[in-house]
């Protein structure tokens, strides 16, 4: 899993299983040969979603379906569903878990209350 912090890359070693929750379902499977990327913009709130079997190309689609010049990738990974969160002052918070709820409830529990999930995605 990379986490961004301060928009700065974080490894972090996870394992899973999930579902692709974005329009597309398929059979649970133990990790992935695709990753999943979450962008968001600071300055708009707006969120993109990118897969791809590359991090990098993952990544980049994130954050051009995002739509926005300030667009960064704030959470990527390979295995756990994962989610952004964003609180009432704008600080972005992300979450993953095994499951589609597991990482929504993960992201919205770290920051101050109200926190909102902006966007999650799964395998």
């Amino acid at each position: 899993m990379i986490l961004r912090s301060k928009w700065g890359r974080v490894a972090v070693t996870a394992v899973a299983v999930g579902l692709v929750s974005i329009g597309v379902a398929g059979p649970a499977e133990a990790g992935s040969d695709f990753w999943i990327a979450i962008a968001v913009s600071k300055s708009t709130g707006k969120v993109g979603y990118g897969w791809h079997s590359s991090l990098t190309r993952a990544e980049e689609k994130a954050e051009s379906y995002c739509g926005v010049s300030d667009c960064k990738v704030l959470i990527s990974d390979r295995k756990y569903c994962i989610a952004v969160a964003r609180d009432r002052a704008g600080q972005w918070y992300t979450g993953w878990d095994r499951t589609e709820a597991g990482a929504r409830k993960s992201a919205m529990n770290h920051g101050a209350k109200p926190t909102v999930v902006k966007g999650s995605l799964c395998h």
